[in-house]
């Protein structure tokens, strides 16, 4: 008796080890929570490293600068066509580009692409948007 006992509650505990060993990981269908879920697990440097390799250094310092105030910090995403303030002036498209902001500022707009967030940074003259950075 003291053997099945001990026996049943041996597996128990395997069995409920090997559920909390199994972690399971957050999966986001939209791309800006992965891009966010992923910036605040990471330091900035990997993140930069594994999310925009392609980019070149001098715009990754850009980038540096703008991911260290997003880290960790209390924005809003709106989505362009939504978004109630002053914002940039956008001939085209609007899908895809999300403005990010903190009380009300615009931090940045970022537009998404392949289904990441792939420009972090709006080039503008003036209010007009003339490119993507």
């Amino acid at each position: 008796m003291i053997k099945k006992l001990a026996y049943n509650t041996f597996l128990i505990l395997i069995v409920l080890s090997f559920f909390s060993c199994s972690k399971k990981e957050n999966k986001f269908d939209n791309p800006i929570f992965s891009f966010f879920h992923e910036l605040n697990d990471k330091n900035v440097d990997s993140f930069m490293k594994s999310y925009y390799s392609e980019k070149p250094d001098y715009v990754l310092s850009q980038y540096r600068i703008v991911l260290n105030q997003l880290k960790n910090s209390d924005i809003t995403i709106t989505d362009y066509n939504h978004y109630e303030g002053e914002k940039i002036n956008i001939d085209g498209d609007t899908k895809n580009i999300f403005i990010i902001s903190h009380d009300q500022e615009i931090i940045t707009s970022v537009k998404v692409e392949d289904k990441k967030v792939k420009y972090l940074l709006s080039i503008n003259k003036g209010k007009e948007l003339i490119g993507w950075l």
